[in-house]
């Protein structure tokens, strides 16, 4: 999880030329942005915080996170042009004793 899409197409990459990934490159991509850039966020939470403090003029975000923030009256909009889906996953613990059922599930 991080911006590395998004750095790569920022250099240009064409979206079907995005995988295998260029680390390399995504990193030199990030550079030319750094010194722009206020605050790396680490937690969903912290990026929620810094839209309602317009901490950032513009930022990459959870849609959730930033949809709490809209239904709360912000000045936030999203745009999904281009947007990047991610998956969250189930995972049943090792040693679950309704391990069985959450296999049905």
């Amino acid at each position: 999880e991080g911006p590395w899409e998004e750095a790569l197409l920022a250099d240009g990459v064409s979206p079907d030329k995005l995988y295998p990934m260029d680390i390399d490159r995504v990193f030199a991509s990030l550079d030319k942005i750094k010194p722009h850039i206020r605050k790396w966020w680490s937690s969903g939470s912290e990026i929620q915080q810094m839209l309602h403090d317009k901490v950032v003029d513009i930022a990459q975000s959870y849609d959730g996170r930033a949809l709490l923030l809209i239904d709360q009256g912000a000045a936030t909009e999203i745009n999904r042009n281009q947007a990047k889906l991610q998956w969250d996953y189930w995972v049943i613990p090792k040693g679950s004793p309704n391990a069985k059922a959450a296999q049905k599930f």
